[in-house]
């Protein structure tokens, strides 16, 4: 009841301005000589609004001047700290720390201003600290408005939808910043012109050669209407950050920048959010086309860029490409590779589709394998595999099954018929190139047919390892690691755990396995890029 009364004396204690024709949120700050930060603040919401004439706006009231002055402490920089790492630590944004110290290297030894009450609270027993009396300089204010070359933007053509504060958001510069760029904009922007946004300045730059700077690339901005991709970056994110957490706590000084890769058309302008002098590794975007733009962008460059999804013979000829996503062509060649091992003169029944694009290349692999007059049979539906009977003894022949279809009532359907079969006493050896979760439900019987099947990831919930990263991201975002968190995060620890100050192509062919994606990595020839030819064989015994 104290807390509501509070409230609502505090509201009704506040001015309030009538929206007027022509009128912009930032205007209006201006008019009535308040913060426009704390204008939103008091006004919740309004930034995603528009407004109306007519509308009622809150006029917050000024702060005291009289407010004590901040205290100041002092911290010395420690091997493998990092300027990420000392925000996390301290709970404060890297940009204030910056704006605290102006000089900022990183270098072992320097001294760092922060919040004295932060240091208090959060300071480990290695901190070397110092208190300082309450300062009396006045530090350069959070928003101040920079001299701007005009080599040191870029433009961006608004969209519909776009507001002020979502572009400065996107490029990660401060509203000041922008309205200083662009004063016109104080009154509102319209779709389809052009406004100048800030290009990557020194506040990116390495602090120290020992930190490695990271580029993630993101598509949260790809479209309001499709959330699909947004949902998978975020997921993807969530995973990627808690492996770089990992890396830095083994002792890695990373520099990690989230950078929105907006959507095929707005790529270019999150494209000069890059330093290419200044970066060591670049993961993303997702996509083909923003690959091939990318590729351009650090031509000339050996910046490791690494495709987490995109894997298509036009990328092959990057040499500083590295794909992550296993080829088709792999899986289908390693089921040959299985299936070859156990042939013993049996008919083979491929299960796919006439226009399964994978059915003519597995095909023609058995039997430039097995022989052209190996005895192939494809099939559309698993009802149609039945064996021939010896006339002689009345029993069923051998057989080989092989599925090459992902559509789920294809692989419900494979399953049942394998069933029907060893309920027949058929003699099977069954393989499959894709997985589906009843092989896991039905491995009892599925393991009398000696089910061969390949992963692309799976999770071993016996291991030590997986199980302190499954247990550290259950504790950081209260649920279980989704499949694109999972992806994040191994892609993201796979690469980080290769870079040292030789470089990550230094490391590139050592085999690693992560939480559930193993890791094998092939230069295709001396100029190419590099693909994974990493996969999981699982065998089911009888």
């Amino acid at each position: 009841m104290v807390s509501l009364l509070v409230n609502v004396l505090w509201l009704s204690a506040q001015k309030t301005y009538t929206v007027k024709s022509g009128d912009t949120l930032y205007g209006i700050a201006k008019t009535n000589n308040v913060d426009f930060k704390n204008l939103l603040k008091a006004n919740p919401g309004m930034e995603k609004s528009t407004l109306e004439i007519g509308q009622k706006i809150i006029i917050p009231g000024k702060s005291s001047s009289n407010a004590a002055p901040t205290e100041y402490g002092m911290i010395v920089v420690q091997p493998q700290q990092t300027l990420w790492g000392l925000a996390r630590q301290y709970k404060i944004s890297e940009k204030e720390i910056q704006r605290l110290n102006p000089s900022l290297q990183m270098k072992i030894g320097e001294e760092i201003k922060l919040p004295a009450k932060n240091i208090k609270k959060y300071a480990d027993k290695d901190a070397f600290v110092r208190y300082d009396v309450p300062s009396k300089t006045e530090l350069p204010p959070a928003t101040a408005t920079p001299s701007l070359p005009s080599d040191s933007f870029t433009l961006y053509k608004v969209e519909s939808g776009d507001t002020v504060l979502n572009i400065v958001q996107k490029f990660g510069i401060s509203l000041d910043d922008f309205l200083a760029m662009n004063p016109s904009a104080a009154n509102g922007i319209e779709p389809g012109t052009s406004v100048k946004v800030k290009k990557i300045t020194g506040s990116f730059a390495k602090k120290s050669s020992g930190v490695y700077d990271i580029n993630l690339m993101l598509p949260f901005g790809f479209g309001e209407k499709d959330t699909q991709y947004q949902k998978l970056a975020l997921e993807f994110m969530k995973g990627a950050k808690l492996a770089a957490e990992n890396q830095t706590a083994e002792g890695l000084p990373i520099h990690l920048r989230v950078i929105d890769a907006g959507n095929e058309q707005t790529f270019q302008n999150a494209l000069s959010q890059i330093n290419k002098d200044n970066t060591d590794l670049i993961i993303g975007p997702f996509f083909k086309s923003n690959i091939l733009q990318m590729m351009e962008y650090v031509k000339g460059t050996q910046i490791p860029v690494v495709a987490p999804f995109a894997n298509s013979e036009d990328l092959h000829a990057f040499s500083n490409l590295i794909m992550v996503e296993t080829a088709t062509k792999t899986y289908l060649d390693a089921i040959v590779k299985e299936v070859a091992s156990s042939y013993k003169a049996e008919k083979i029944f491929l299960l796919a589709d006439v226009d399964n694009e994978n059915m003519a290349y597995i095909s023609n692999k058995l039997k430039q394998t097995l022989g052209s007059s190996t005895d192939i049979q494809i099939v559309a539906d698993a009802e149609l595999i039945r064996p021939e009977k010896n006339i002689a003894t009345g029993l069923a022949a051998p057989l080989i099954i092989i599925n090459i279809e992902s559509n789920e009532a294809k692989q419900k359907g494979f399953v049942k018929q394998i069933e029907d079969l060893i309920a027949e006493n058929v003699s099977i050896k069954a393989f499959s190139t894709v997985y589906n979760g009843l092989y896991d439900s039905k491995s009892d019987l599925l393991g009398k047919a000696s089910l061969i099947y390949l992963m692309d990831r799976r999770i071993n919930t016996d291991g030590e390892f997986e199980k302190k990263i499954i247990q550290a991201y259950k504790k950081k975002y209260c649920e279980t690691p989704s499949k694109y968190a999972v992806i994040g995060f191994d892609v993201m620890n796979d690469l980080l755990s290769r870079m040292n100050v030789n470089g990550l192509f230094k490391n590139i062919d050592k085999e690693q396995t992560q939480l559930a994606t193993k890791f094998n990595f092939e230069k295709i020839g001396n100029k190419g890029a590099y693909i994974n030819t990493g996969y999981r064989i699982i065998r089911l015994l009888p």
